[in-house]
């Protein structure tokens, strides 16, 4: 849900312009990449959250247990820390 919460904000707020220009900018330091990447961090954690809800529907079926560590080890390790360092990442563009 913070995915969706970061790309909407991003994408629908994160452009003005002022008065006396005709061109929007990005709020973010005026960088147009800051935009770009908080809409990329956004989007990419949206699809790897629909990724692995399919997972966890799929997880039962899945007998071997290396299989299921890899797939719990995978579930932590992308949920947690490159998305966190990611988005903490976009105060400092």
């Amino acid at each position: 849900m913070f995915s969706i919460v970061i790309f909407g904000c991003i994408a629908n707020e994160g452009y003005i312009n002022r008065p006396n220009e005709v061109e929007e900018f990005c709020i973010f330091n005026r960088n147009q990449n800051a935009c770009n990447y908080g809409v990329f961090m956004g989007s990419l954690a949206f699809l790897c959250c629909l990724a692995f809800l399919a997972l966890d529907v799929y997880f039962p079926q899945i007998s071997s247990v290396k299989d299921r560590k890899k797939a719990v080890l995978a579930d932590v390790g992308v949920s947690g820390e490159p998305f966190t360092f990611g988005e903490a990442n976009l105060v400092y563009f």
